[in-house]
């Protein structure tokens, strides 16, 4: 899990593979992110405690922790997610 206050700013690399994830919301605050075929679909999961943000993406089938966010970076699945969730809120849809 990842603290959205300790973590890197998204890489262009990062932004470039997340517009390609198709992303479904599957409950309030959790979200099937889908990449290209091949690859692990994932969960990612915010956990709001007032101020207080942390992120967590993981494997859907193994549950194993998402590479990236093991080491506090945001990886391409969050931004993903955390993209339709700025186009919801802007009235677009993705």
């Amino acid at each position: 899990m990842i603290r959205t206050d300790r973590t890197n700013r998204v890489s262009h690399h990062i932004r470039k593979r997340s517009e390609k994830m198709r992303v479904e919301q599957i409950a309030p605050g959790e979200f099937r992110v889908i990449p290209e075929p091949g690859k692990a679909i994932r969960i990612v999961k915010f956990h709001i405690d007032g101020a207080d943000v942390a992120i967590e993406c993981y494997d859907e089938k193994t549950k194993v922790c998402c590479e990236g966010n093991a080491h506090a970076r945001l990886c391409a699945h969050v931004n993903a997610a955390i993209k339709m969730l700025l186009n919801e809120s802007d009235g677009k849809s993705s």
